[in-house]
């Protein structure tokens, strides 16, 4: 309020007449910080206020106020004004601190505590209701602020690699009708967890090398970021298992640059494009990695010769045929590609113009007539080559013969011959030159024979005049089962041809084989007895009972397992008493049925799968604590604690209360933490019960309930109340010394030491005292009511009560006693004047006044009234 502003009218009333009829009004009290005045009219007096209030110094005047006439002896009235001042929004909100700071887990799950954010307005009311709010800072939207409470959690997955401090800049705002504003600021420092994979700069390379490129050439350089911190973000390479299973010894990689060089000399004829897998892997625990293909196409250098396949070619041909006849078509082949594999043929030799062949088709044609050349035979030399004029190292022979010349041999059987052999072992080296079988013609004499086709391998070869078949390389069963040679038989212009078919018989030389080194399953925890758990494949590529392959548990801890010996089916053999999470280690062998058997040995790594068959349970049956009522919101004050003995999802959990908690006064955070969502008030409830629960994530999810009783302690933050605004005792006049005066009555809502009360009087006057605890009040001496009026023109005295509290701080309460004296008809009336002397006329007649008698009595009331009677003198 402005100064001047008008806080109460005071009208006064007296009937009496003139001057005992006239009134002042005065403030004798309440008022010593005059911050009040009065302003008289003539029709009533204006209590204006005087200079500038201020609530939040004082909110409350208890002013009293005393209206005297003019009268004598004077007469007084007491009223009493309770002046409350309203509030006006004229303080900001202020903040505890200037800046705050969190430090989180990125790994903090949604709901996480970060901060409890508070703020004060001195003013009252809606003016002091504070709303918070995010400024600036929560780009990503990860936290959330409460707007009532100021309390901040996370809303969402936090990611250091993306942002690692977070500054949020949070205001706070009152709610009066012109609101006024604060700013702090919260710093959100984000620790570092193993969370993010290295990550390749590319995930496929295609790189291309020549073939002649030379051991120890630079392949590529595979780089991989890692953004976390720490060994979490260090990087070490290597190569994947595969690449050394199907390159032994190709390629060699720099474990901390990551650069992949060659080891050997690469040969495209034998492989022409590899698929290289680097892994980066970090340092953290546990370690987190990821994969990149290298794929490395190998470009073809022309290294290698054109080659021949048959070498020989017999065509018996007649003379009639007519010109332009194709008689023939060679092969060539060429392992290089493109234009180095592109073969081009020539006749070198032996044509006598009568023939030609096609450079390009290799097929040969008949240029003259052969009805006007005398040779019977004509033997024609080919060579092929290359676009780089590499030539085959032999050149194609064909003998081209008459018909009419030549004669056919007969072989003495006269169906294809048929041989078996048996295969070479993997580790034998002194079988080479094995017969295999002969072939001969019914006219023998100098015959020679050779294998023309069916041999491009070369694993076989013949003597030219015995025709005895022998091996000249490894015969491999499991590479060829059969092989099926034309032979031919010359001598002269006679002429014979015949197949060899070969059949390889089967040697126990190869073991079984599984498809990978060891093969991971996963197995529940609850899997019942009997359950198939894997099927283990192992192949053996000989054949008959060399292949019959059966399966045995080599390595079986507690006979935990069983094995079927001819599908190789694994069971489980008993309950598993393994904790979750625990890899089970099984050895497999594959064993063939040949003589002498030979096996293989497998892996199989069970890893026990959690099921979620454990309950969450929290470590009390129940629990009780207590709380101060002036804890602040959002304050943590208790955590609670449940386990469960299951893994990842089944093993995390949440906390909710799910009871007692209508009025919304308690909140739990993810980690079982209990804060206080609004403010408690002791004297409204000092107890509650709540029913909190604890969750898994498992589906379906398992749960627990746990009774948590909080009893909310008294904190002196009631101020004692007097039961009355004013008291009005009485005391008769002339009553002695400690004589009881009246009662002081004041409550407290408080509890224990901050509801016990002590009374007290002001030090300023020495009439009353009273007892601290009962608040009696006595007096101090005898009053003269006479006297009392005589000397303050009123007929009572006011006092001023304390009420204080046994508290920390103490709090107090004030209030205005009113103490009338009481008349007792203590004092005679007295003549004004004595004696009295007057005259009269004896011939007065009768009704005459003589004369009047004044008197006083300082009595009051009918103590005071006064009654005359002539007590002698008057006898005639």
């Amino acid at each position: 309020a402005i100064n001047g502003s008008v806080v109460a009218v005071v009208s006064v009333v007296d009937v009496d007449e003139g001057l005992n009829g006239e009134t002042t009004v005065r403030i004798i009290s309440g008022n010593e910080l005059n911050h009040f005045r009065l302003d008289y009219t003539p029709s009533f007096d204006m209590v204006r206020v005087n200079g500038v209030l201020d609530r939040e110094e004082i909110s409350k005047y208890n002013l009293t106020v005393v209206a005297t006439d003019k009268g004598s002896p004077p007469r007084t009235a007491t009223a009493f004004l309770i002046i409350h001042v309203n509030d006006v929004n004229d303080h900001e909100p202020v903040f505890e601190k200037s800046e705050y700071s969190a430090i989180l887990s990125e790994l903090a799950p949604s709901g996480t505590y970060v901060a409890g954010i508070t703020a004060t307005d001195e003013d009252s009311g809606v003016n002091a209701q504070i709303y918070y709010a995010f400024v600036s800072g929560n780009d990503h939207d990860w936290f959330t602020i409460n707007s009532n409470s100021g309390l901040i959690t996370t809303r969402a997955s936090l990611d250091r690699e993306i942002q690692g401090t977070v500054e949020l800049n949070i205001s706070a705002r009152d709610g009066g009708p012109n609101p006024k504003w604060a700013y702090t600021q919260l710093k959100v420092t984000i620790l570092d967890e193993n969370d993010e994979a290295p990550k390749f700069s590319q995930s496929s390379i295609n790189v291309s090398l020549s073939e002649s490129t030379p051991p120890h050439t630079f392949v590529a350089m595979l780089t991989a970021a890692d953004h976390d911190q720490g060994t979490n973000g260090s990087v070490t390479y290597f190569l994947h298992s595969t690449v050394q299973q199907l390159y032994p010894d190709t390629f060699t990689l720099d474990s901390l640059t990551g650069q992949l060089t060659t080891k050997s000399k690469l040969d495209r004829e034998r492989i022409s494009k590899y698929e290289i897998q680097v892994v980066a892997k970090d340092h953290g625990i546990p370690s987190q990695s990821s994969t990149a293909t290298v794929s490395l196409n190998i470009l073809d250098v022309n290294d290698n010769n054109p080659e021949f396949y048959p070498l020989k070619y017999f065509v018996p041909i007649s003379e009639d045929t007519k010109i332009g006849t194709s008689i023939l078509k060679l092969f060539a082949t060429d392992p290089d590609e493109g234009e180095n594999a592109m073969i081009t043929y020539k006749i070198e030799s032996g044509s006598e113009g009568l023939f030609s062949i096609d450079e390009w088709t290799g097929v040969i044609t008949l240029r003259g007539s052969l009805r006007n050349s005398p040779k019977p035979i004509y033997r024609l030399k080919i060579s092929a080559k290359d676009h780089s004029d590499k030539r085959a190292i032999e050149d194609a022979v064909v003998e081209v013969i008459k018909d009419a010349y030549m004669e056919e041999l007969e072989f003495d059987n006269y169906g294809a011959y048929e041989f078996q052999i048996v295969e070479d072992h993997n580790e034998r080296t002194s079988s080479l030159g094995r017969e295999v079988g002969k072939v001969r013609v019914r006219s023998s004499e100098h015959v020679s024979y050779s294998i023309v086709y069916g041999d491009a391998k070369h694993n076989f070869a013949i003597e030219e005049f015995s025709g005895k078949i022998t091996t000249v390389n490894k015969i491999d069963r499991e590479q060829s089962v059969s092989h099926s040679l034309t032979v031919v038989a010359r001598v002269g212009l006679s002429y014979g041809k015949t197949v060899v078919n070969i059949a390889v018989l089967d040697l126990n030389d190869n073991r079984p084989t599984f498809l990978r080194d060891k093969d991971e399953v996963k197995l529940p925890e609850n899997a019942a007895t009997g359950q198939e758990v894997y099927i283990t494949r192992a192949r053996d590529i000989d054949a008959g009972i060399n292949s019959r392959i059966s399966y045995s548990l080599t390595y079986n801890p507690d006979a935990q397992f069983r094995i079927s010996e001819a599908t190789g089916v694994i069971y489980l053999n008993r309950p598993i008493r393994a904790e979750p999470g625990t890899v089970l280690n099984v050895e497999v062998t594959a064993t063939d049925g040949g003589e002498p058997q030979l096996s293989s040995k497998h892996t199989v790594l069970v890893t026990v799968e959690d099921v979620n068959d454990h309950t969450p349970i929290f470590d009390h049956t129940s629990y009780e604590t207590s709380l101060v009522e002036s804890t602040p919101v959002n304050k943590r004050f208790f955590a609670l604690a449940a386990s469960d003995a299951d893994l990842g999802a089944n093993g995390r959990v949440s906390y909710a209360i799910t009871e007692g908690n209508a009025e919304e006064k308690f909140g739990v955070f993810p980690d079982g933490y209990l804060y206080v969502q609004s403010s408690l008030d002791r004297e409204v409830k000092d107890y509650y019960s709540l029913v909190l629960t604890v969750r898994d994530f498992g589906t379906p999810s398992r749960s627990s309930m746990v009774p948590v009783v909080i009893h909310v302690i008294d904190e002196n933050d009631n101020r004692p109340e007097f039961t009355n605004t004013t008291f009005t005792f009485s005391i008769r006049e002339n009553e002695p010394p400690d004589s009881f005066v009246g009662k002081l009555t004041a409550t407290d809502r408080d509890i224990g030491r901050n509801a016990e009360l002590i009374f007290s009087l002001s030090n300023l006057q020495s009439d009353f005292a009273v007892d601290p605890k009962n608040g009696f009040i006595k007096a101090l001496h005898v009053f003269d009511r006479e006297e009392l009026v005589q000397t303050t023109g009123q007929n009572f005295m006011i006092l001023e009560a304390t009420v204080m509290d046994n508290g920390t701080p103490r709090l107090r309460d004030k209030v205005k006693v009113q103490v009338f004296v009481t008349d007792v008809n203590d004092n005679p009336p007295k003549f004004l004047r004595a004696p009295y002397k007057v005259q009269i006329s004896e011939g007065a007649s009768i009704g005459t006044q003589v004369v009047r008698l004044y008197t006083s009595d300082a009595d009051e009331g009918l103590n005071g009234d006064v009654f005359y009677s002539i007590a002698s003198g008057n006898e005639d």
